[in-house]
């Protein structure tokens, strides 16, 4: 389907499944395209009703490349702003759903539940939460006696016609009924040799009719309990020397496990469970990562992962691997082993991505990214015997238990991989971070950096990128990356500082420009702020305890320096003239503005201007007089007459602490556009505090700028989208 204005699919008003069923999403690109554009809408407003819902939609779909289909949904409700234009990193059409848990997700898997396909997922808390990977609802179980420790490990695993989940503490293995949270196994802490250590990694399997559940220890002993009665079964310690990292059970033909163990004496080891006995010799290898088990001519063989990302295939009775592969990555978080196509895969987690390993060659089978700002970690594929499936990823070591539900073999629509290497093995998407206008050849663009240290320049008229990008730091951190640009010379530059020290290029070409005077050791950087337009080219920086530098960008020799060791009492930084002076502006956590020379003496005293922490300063004419106007936690927008210190205007108040400030004119009058916590963009009226006009955001903005057009742009942890005016039009 091509046209959306058909009355039979309504984007604004349809269900999941009215998409689904219009769409045909497992069939055409199109359909993939609009059905991620709708999930991924969905996910930004819990509601998706009113007008967020249709900027939210509209955003998703101009992501993808569906202008079209965007304006049409414009069209369909005229409103004062709506989304113009939005660009970001590369998306990912196969991701199907997010989600946040709330806990640390300790095991995950994909099951069929009442004829539906679930992703399942154990967290810390002992809690199964059971995903609908259709309809993207949650249930939550809590697993009963299922507070009582860290989880060192846990499974899933399908038992006599019943889904479980085993998991160990360092004590005591457990399972229980995932339908019903019901113990079936709680192992005495006794059975566990003193020599033993604690329990490390578990499995689950079956053989003469009855479950097993086979344990690994710190000191590389296997414990075999029966289910559900709990005994011991048997103790195995002659084939690991440290501990056993990962065990796994084949699930058919003879109930052999494969344990791989880690430490200087690394091994893999193959037991054959009826006998209770050792199949051959350890074998040494590197650090175990990851174990499984596939099928390959009809034999079952082992899989297993090392830490050099070295994936190997084992017959249990072979004294040497039959096939090594390297995986091209460092490290493996997640394995799962399945077949597409019909042929044998195992799908891998590492880094931010999933990927995909035929193997019967060795080479890639498919790769997708998730959304993930950590390692991927567990990961499990649906059964080859349902028709749509889907991968889970989780992410390591979150305590969000933030969750993907992924296509098994996400169709190449939307943005395609960036040839710069955005999408290069084993990364994860860039997350643009900071973003500053400036006019590049006559035109104006943003400038974003991600948190690859990679600046890119978008054209403000269509949002499409304009040339190559620009590496601009070697530091790559997620965290206190900033940006400004201004014009020096008639050039334009960049100005780009991150807990390192601070570079600056030329926008035009791509060439930096001296490096500056070394500075004393700071802390993690909190603020970044340049001005060329005063008598003084200058750029500051201030850190996390509150030190602030300043430079003379013309010279890069260091202005001041002024040490402090108060957190956060610098943390927002501006420029301004005063005076005929170029001026810096400080604003603290205790809500102290602060007017400093450019040598860092100081200029006045303190403004009290918030009851917390100032969030953002900006500077503005007020009928001739500079003032700066503030936001903090507080709810409040003041400004301030930066000569006599005085309040201009009245207190703005908002229903939340206020994340984003652009003080500018808007229809001739001084305005402040403000973004709160409650996900709504307001534009104030500086001189009455009435409110001039409202618009809702799909997710939470970081920093808000005009254009020439009176446009405005928005940088959220997505990307960048840009609002036209209609009034204005």
């Amino acid at each position: 389907m091509n046209d959306l204005s058909a009355s039979e699919l309504d984007l604004l008003a349809a269900s999941h499944g009215d998409v689904l069923a219009a769409l045909g999403s497992d069939t055409t690109p199109q359909g993939r395209t609009l059905l991620a554009a709708w999930r991924a809408a969905r996910r930004a407003t819990a509601d998706g009703t009113g007008h967020l819902w249709q900027v939210a939609l509209m955003v998703e779909l101009l992501r993808r490349g569906e202008t079209v289909t965007a304006q049409q949904l414009g069209t369909r409700q005229p409103a004062a702003w709506l989304p113009n234009w939005a660009a970001g990193p590369p998306l990912n059409s196969g991701l199907q759903h997010i989600y946040q848990l709330g806990h640390l997700i300790a095991a995950t898997a994909v099951a069929a539940v009442d004829g539906r396909q679930v992703g399942l997922c154990f967290d810390q808390d002992g809690v199964v939460h059971t995903i609908d990977m259709v309809e993207g609802s949650v249930q939550a179980r809590q697993m009963s006696d299922g507070e009582q420790d860290f989880y060192r490990d846990a499974t899933f695993a399908a038992l006599d016609g019943q889904q479980i989940i085993a998991a160990v503490t360092e004590q005591q293995a457990l399972v229980w009924a995932t339908a019903t949270g019901d113990v079936l196994t709680a192992t005495d802490p006794d059975d566990i040799p003193r020599p033993a250590g604690h329990l490390t990694s578990v499995a689950v399997g079956q053989f003469a009719g009855a479950g097993v559940a086979l344990a690994g220890t710190r000191e590389g002993y296997l414990l075999l309990w029966s289910i559900p009665n709990g005994q011991r079964l048997a103790k195995f310690n002659g084939g690991h020397s440290c501990y056993v990292s990962s065990i796994a059970i084949s699930p058919d033909g003879p109930p052999i496990a494969v344990t791989g163990s880690g430490g200087e004496a690394a091994t893999v080891c193959f037991w054959d469970l009826a006998t209770r006995r050792q199949i051959g010799q350890p074998r040494p290898t590197a650090n175990i990562s990851q174990v499984g088990w596939t099928r390959l001519a009809d034999q079952p063989h082992a899989v297993t992962v090392d830490e050099r990302g070295l994936l190997q295939l084992w017959l249990p009775h072979e004294p040497e691997p039959v096939a090594s592969y390297p995986t091209g990555v460092g490290s493996v978080g997640g394995l799962a082993c399945t077949v597409v196509e019909q042929r044998p895969v195992a799908v891998l987690s590492s880094g931010g991505r999933v990927r995909l390993l035929d193997l019967l060659t060795g080479l890639p089978a498919g790769d997708t990214m998730t959304d993930f700002t950590q390692e991927a970690e567990q990961v499990a594929v649906s059964p080859p015997n349902i028709s749509t499936r889907s991968i889970i990823a989780v992410q390591g070591w979150s305590t969000e238990g933030r969750v993907n539900i992924l296509d098994l073999k996400p169709a190449p629509t939307g943005a395609a991989p960036a040839a710069d290497g955005d999408m290069s093995s084993g990364s994860k998407a860039p997350v643009y971070l900071d973003a500053d206008i400036v006019t590049v050849a006559s035109r104006q663009v943003i400038a974003v950096i991600d948190d690859n240290a990679t600046l890119r320049l978008h054209d403000l008229s269509d949002g499409q990128q304009a040339g190559p990008p620009l590496t601009v730091s070697a530091m790559r951190t997620p965290y206190g990356v900033r940006l400004r640009c201004l014009t020096l010379g008639n050039r334009p530059v960049g100005i780009s500082a991150t807990p390192g020290p601070f570079t600056a290029v030329y926008l035009d070409d791509g060439s930096h420009l001296p490096l500056p005077d070394e500075s004393p050791q700071r802390a993690a950087l909190a603020g970044l702020a340049c001005d060329a337009s005063g008598p003084t080219k200058i750029v500051v920086l201030s850190d996390q305890w509150g030190s602030m530098i300043t430079w003379d960008l013309q010279t890069m020799h260091m202005l001041g320096h002024r040490p402090s060791k108060k957190p956060g009492s610098n943390a927002c930084l501006a420029v301004t003239t005063l005076e005929g002076r170029t001026t810096i502006l400080s604003a603290s956590r205790k809500g102290k503005l602060r007017r400093w020379e450019t040598d860092l003496t100081a200029h006045a005293a303190p403004i009290a201007a918030h009851n917390g922490p100032i969030t953002a300063i900006n500077t503005l004419n007020i009928h001739g007089r500079p003032a700066a106007v503030t936001v903090g936690d507080d709810g409040l927008t003041s400004s301030w007459d930066l000569q006599t210190g005085e309040r201009r205007g009245p207190k703005l108040h908002h229903p939340a602490p206020v994340n984003a400030l652009l003080a500018t004119t808007f229809g001739g009058t001084p305005a402040a556009i403000t973004a709160c916590e409650d996900r709504t963009l307001r534009i104030w009226n500086l001189l009455d505090g009435k409110i001039l006009d409202t618009m809702p955001t799909p997710r939470p903005v970081r920093r808000i700028f005009a254009t020439a057009a009176d446009d405005l742009v928005l940088l959220d942890p997505e990307g960048l989208t840009c609002l036209g005016n209609s009034q204005d039009a």
